[in-house]
């Protein structure tokens, strides 16, 4: 079940940490926020005079123009969406509840808001082909968020995919199991060829680009733009961690 809080309550705490500890920027985490409970919440941010950037991941589904706009009025910096797949055909097999012209339409709304993007890409589900993974490469660079994120698929216990790796006989079905209990410390095995080499290719082909290389040089020009990549780094580093 997904509860709220009160906004004007997370407005305070938000002042409260501006004030008594500097805080720059707030990082929120709740990727299922409807968009009724978010402009509640840029409300009690403005009422407030609230004066902090902050970013949140964010489904693709649950933005609109109307939110976008009053996102950006109360200091919303960044938007990081969870796009995962390039191909139509993989993104129903991971059951991800969207569409790839929702995805393009969130993104084009996101940036004409001026929120920046964050977008997170996974390679390397149960039946990926080439094809279908530089499919997710091609929808990156079409997007051309902010930064990217591109990770290999690892099944999580109780889900799906980690289901059919088990029933295929691709993983032990104790593994996580095992794992928790320090029984084994193997990784798991990749479920396409090369598949750190292909999250490794999806960098190159996203950040080497002509366009994003004089992009980043433009920014490293200007305070801001090292302040931006600083931030961009950071978190891909929490990222990473999480």
């Amino acid at each position: 079940m997904y509860r709220t809080r009160n906004t004007d309550d997370v407005a305070d705490e938000m002042v409260h940490l501006v004030k008594s500890y500097g805080v720059k920027e707030i990082l929120f985490y709740d990727d299922l926020m409807p968009p009724s409970h978010a402009m509640y919440l840029c409300e009690s941010i403005l009422r407030k005079n609230v004066r902090v950037a902050w970013e949140t991941p964010q489904r693709v589904d649950l933005v609109n123009r109307e939110v976008l706009a009053m996102m950006k009025q109360a200091g919303c910096r960044m938007l990081r969406f969870g796009v995962e797949q390039g191909d139509p055909v993989m993104m129903h097999r991971v059951d991800k509840k969207t569409t790839l012209e929702k995805v393009r339409q969130a993104f084009a709304w996101t940036k004409e808001a001026g929120i920046e993007t964050f977008a997170y890409f996974i390679v390397g589900y149960l039946g990926e082909t080439p094809a279908t993974i530089q499919a997710t490469i091609d929808l990156a660079k079409e997007l051309d968020p902010r930064y990217v994120m591109f990770t290999k698929a690892i099944p999580l216990p109780n889900t799906k995919f980690f289901n059919e790796a088990c029933a295929q006989r691709l993983v032990d079905c104790n593994y996580w199991r095992d794992y928790s209990t320090m029984k084994r410390s193997d990784s798991m095995p990749d479920f396409v060829p090369n598949a750190d080499q292909w999250v490794m290719k999806a960098y190159r082909d996203f950040y080497l680009r002509p366009k994003r290389i004089m992009r980043q040089v433009r920014d490293l020009a200007t305070w801001d733009g090292i302040k931006k990549n600083v931030s961009g780094l950071m978190g891909l580093v929490r990222g990473v961690q999480n």
